[in-house]
């Protein structure tokens, strides 16, 4: 079991989006997709070879 936070999920959100504006909720986001790219274009070519 997880032990109990001192800070809620709302409230995390509204500290960020009032510090740093809605912007803060999607810092991060751009460097997830940068390395799924590469890991989606492998797989989907292995898939593709494994089917022929």
């Amino acid at each position: 079991m997880y032990a109990a936070g001192k800070y809620g999920f709302s409230e995390v959100t509204n500290k960020i989006v009032h510090k740093e504006g809605f912007r803060g909720l999607l810092r991060g986001w751009s460097a997830a997709y940068v390395r799924l790219g590469p890991q989606t274009i492998v797989i989907f070519i292995v898939m593709e070879k494994l089917r022929q």
